[in-house]
């Protein structure tokens, strides 16, 4: 069951995304934030990266930081997608509370407390999970971490998909394992446009993060990045501005994988 956060405001309202922007006290604590207003946060919810903000009150949900904000737009620098111009959180998953607005078109995609999960690696198991709540509209920036668990070693992908339609179909962002002989890429695809891809380091099974800044009008970025720095890359294409508006979603062909978050900065 969901729990609202207590916000009790001190010198100044909260202005942006949940009514709740900026936190300088956690569980009675000092977290030693330098923030433009004095807000105490009491922890009822829950608390994704596990740096003592609740989701909602946390400047970078999905990053365990310190909650700095060297450009004054409400976005840690921990996750800004730019120090140059202004984001908010629009919107952040984290799967801990039985998100219902989760559609699986195909495949089994359960919820288990704390991650979207996929688990079936058989041979041609390709699946869809599409997101029925709202999405901003671009320019916006979508990242999500994820742990692979199983990999088939003959041809495999895993993406985040941007601007879906009812059967998946959409911009895609996230990473390819290719046949003879076997790489890994980060993929990024539209299907107005070809795709763009650039080798990276061989996948194994560890947690990774994607981001995919999106602007229907220029340009998708798609960046994949190890927790443990191991494997990095990123792919840049440009992209038709007639892409129909849609929402989110996962496609998975042969890999296992849980989601842990989905967060989306919209920049504005």
């Amino acid at each position: 069951m969901r729990v609202v956060i207590l916000c009790v405001v001190l010198v100044a309202g909260c202005d942006v995304v949940w009514s709740i922007d900026h936190v300088d006290k956690v569980n009675g604590g000092d977290a030693g934030v330098d923030a433009p207003s004095t807000i105490s946060c009491v922890q009822y919810e829950h608390d994704e990266d596990g740096d003592r903000f609740p989701d909602e009150c946390d400047r970078c949900p999905g990053i365990a930081d310190n909650q700095d904000d060297g450009d004054g737009d409400s976005v840690g620098d921990a996750c800004d997608p730019s120090g140059t111009t202004n984001e908010r959180v629009e919107l952040f998953l984290s799967f801990a509370d039985g998100d219902t607005r989760w559609t699986p078109v195909d495949g089994t995609w359960p919820l288990d407390g704390e991650n979207l999960a996929y688990t079936s690696v058989s041979l041609m198991s390709n699946a869809y999970d599409l997101y029925t709540g709202p999405v901003p509209s671009p320019p916006f920036v979508v990242e999500y971490a994820y742990t692979v668990d199983a990999i088939d070693t003959v041809g495999s992908l895993f993406t985040v998909v941007l601007d879906a339609d009812a059967a998946g179909t959409g911009v895609n962002c996230g990473h390819r394992r290719t046949v003879g002989p076997l790489r890994d890429v980060v993929r990024a695809t539209s299907p107005q446009a070809p795709a763009a891809e650039l080798e990276i380091m061989t996948v194994t099974p560890v947690r990774y993060r994607v981001t995919a800044a999106y602007d229907r009008d220029r340009e998708l970025r798609c960046a994949l990045t190890s927790v443990d720095g191991a494997t990095m890359g990123a792919a840049r294409m440009a992209i038709a501005s007639a892409v129909p508006a849609g929402t989110i979603g996962f496609h998975s062909l042969q890999i296992g994988v849980r989601v842990h978050y989905v967060a989306i900065y919209k920049t504005y």
